[in-house]
């Protein structure tokens, strides 16, 4: 079986954010954002962010495992298959990444696909930051 090491809201340069991970419910906390006044009608869409990291291993899975379409400066999931997204769910069934999530920022780079495309070929540590609108129910 493949080693898949996950953190989730690491600190750069934190000697504890692996310990801190570990010790946070379930990994991680989703936080719904959007507009505080819920009664408007015209009110932004609301959604949720949350962090992920994903360690390609030598020998091990070195793909995402996702189909991506390049959207608006970020980087929409069309489909998961085996790699370290599908080990990811498989590891942390309260937090899956599913179809529709948009990947925002990797490893600090964000705003540009083309970049977010560049650091998940080229980099060993991802820590991906994830957001998934709330209101369109999607699927793993």
């Amino acid at each position: 079986a493949d080693v898949v090491q996950v953190r989730v809201n690491p600190t750069p340069g934190s000697a504890s954010s692996k310990e801190a991970a570990m010790s946070a419910k379930s990994e991680a906390s989703l936080e719904p954002n959007g507009s505080p006044d819920s009664s408007s009608p015209k009110q932004e869409a609301e959604f949720i962010e949350f962090d992920i990291c994903l360690v390609k291993v030598e020998g091990g899975q070195v793909k995402i495992g996702a189909d991506v379409a390049r959207k608006d400066g970020c980087l929409k999931i069309r489909n998961i298959h085996d790699g370290l997204i599908s080990d990811w769910n498989a590891a942390h069934p309260d937090q899956v990444v599913l179809k529709k999530d948009l990947i925002i920022d990797v490893n600090g780079v964000n705003g540009d696909q083309n970049m977010l495309l560049y650091q998940i070929t080229n980099d060993t540590v991802l820590n991906l930051k994830l957001r998934r609108y709330t209101d369109s129910p999607a699927s793993p």
